[in-house]
């Protein structure tokens, strides 16, 4: 087995907790995820993981070893680095962090025509309106919406997240038509995960009035809850990215337009670091010459 991949692996488990997450990250199965940390446990001759049926959590060798890990793999990223500085070839996997809408509708499109021009470029995108840690998660570059709050990550502002109040005509003809953020007391309101914790959205916008303690449904995905709307749950508030085709239909019908929430920055965040490996030079620039692609319009 190859030692750099069965450390890459091992970072990985120790990162996501999982041998699942980590088998689809690299296109293996989690039977063979295993086997790359048994062969590496064997090398090392030491326990690393401690294992159970659901999740693995690291041993005290295995926190140490972790760190001398971390270590390397960030040596051999800088030696990529300046050997692409010097040679001009942009290769590499570049580790991406979305929210769902945005992720999904805006910047796919867009990542699949650089993967174009760049094909020895490999793109891993991962879609969560969760925050993650940049760099203890391992990723490249980040796009979060609201104002950034890391003073140590560079942030550009690519695009505006609109949000809109909706539901079904059905479920309005039975329950009425909110006039006033008030009158949510009086009716079902979906909940987005991510408000309930971490959003900075709370400090913007009444959520209290959403009533989302008490939302008879709430997922942290946006397409979940645009379809428990369809199927006339309740009042759902999401981009209107994510709306727009079933708001030109009929089947969503807009509400409480008076009262949103204010258009929200999309900021692409990163490290500073030096020297700036070429494929995330390139996929930035890349970027910010598109951004009009990403900033729809609402």
């Amino acid at each position: 087995m190859d030692r750099l991949t069965a450390i890459e692996i091992f970072v990985d488990v120790a990162r996501a907790g999982s041998f699942s997450a980590v088998a689809e990250r690299f296109e293996m199965t989690p039977a063979m995820i295993g086997k790359y940390i048994k062969w590496l446990e064997a090398r090392v001759g030491s326990r690393l993981l401690n294992r159970n049926t659901r999740s693995q959590s690291l041993t005290e060798a295995g926190r140490e070893y972790l760190a001398g890990c971390q270590s390397l793999l960030q040596h051999y990223r800088e030696l990529e680095q300046n050997t692409q500085a010097h040679t001009g070839q942009a290769t590499g996997k570049i580790r991406i962090s979305a929210p769902y809408t945005f992720g999904t509708y805006r910047l796919t499109p867009l990542l699949c025509r650089f993967m174009a021009h760049y094909p020895q470029i490999r793109i891993e995108l991962d879609l969560s309106d969760l925050l993650v840690d940049v760099t203890g998660d391992g990723f490249d570059l980040v796009f979060r919406v609201g104002a950034p709050k890391d003073a140590a990550f560079i942030a550009r502002p690519m695009a505006t997240s609109v949000p809109v109040f909706c539901a079904s005509p059905r479920y309005l003809q039975r329950h009425g038509t909110p006039r006033e953020l008030a009158d949510l007391a009086r009716h079902h309101c979906l909940g987005f995960t991510p408000w309930l914790s971490q959003s900075n959205l709370a400090g913007e916008f009444p959520l209290d009035q959403l009533h989302l303690w008490d939302s008879p449904f709430v997922s942290n995905h946006g397409g979940a809850l645009k379809m428990a709307a369809l199927h006339h749950a309740g009042i759902v508030l999401q981009p209107r990215a994510l709306l727009r085709e079933e708001l030109a239909s009929g089947a969503l019908v807009e509400i409480l337009s008076h009262a949103l929430p204010a258009p929200r920055p999309v900021n692409l965040l990163y490290p500073a670091r030096e020297p700036m490996p070429l494929r995330l030079r390139l996929l930035i620039d890349y970027l910010c010459e598109h951004r009009r692609e990403l900033d729809l319009p609402a």
